[in-house]
């Protein structure tokens, strides 16, 4: 999960992980991701240093892959990966809180499914 994030929104920060409880189990000394893996072959588990300097599969540009056909669904795409992208941020302090989600204009622009 997550090296999952951080190909999506880069790196967490030094600070953040200095504050975590359990950063030592997931990065090393110099705060670079440990990917434990099992080896698909042998059957055990392998250890492999990632370092995220910038995302490597943005959000944004997945979900860009999807074409909008008129301009009001350009504008509703635009609104939710902008509510995504404020929904994953990694720092939970500067996150959207579920009740600020609620007044997105995502959810104000939306025309309900027929």
């Amino acid at each position: 999960m997550l090296r999952l994030m951080m190909e999506c929104k880069g790196k967490f920060s030094h600070k953040m992980l200095k504050r975590s409880q359990f950063t030592f189990d997931n990065f090393d000394e110099n705060y670079n991701f440990i990917n434990k893996e099992l080896d698909p072959i042998s059957g055990q588990e392998t250890q492999r240093i990632l370092n995220f300097s910038k995302p490597v599969r943005d959000i944004k540009f997945r979900l860009m892959d999807v074409l909008a056909s008129t301009n009001e669904e350009v504008v509703i795409q635009q609104d939710f990966i902008l509510l995504l992208e404020q929904c994953l941020e990694l720092n939970p302090e500067k996150r959207i809180t579920p009740k600020e989600a609620l007044k997105h204009p995502f959810f104000k622009n939306s025309r309900p499914f027929r």
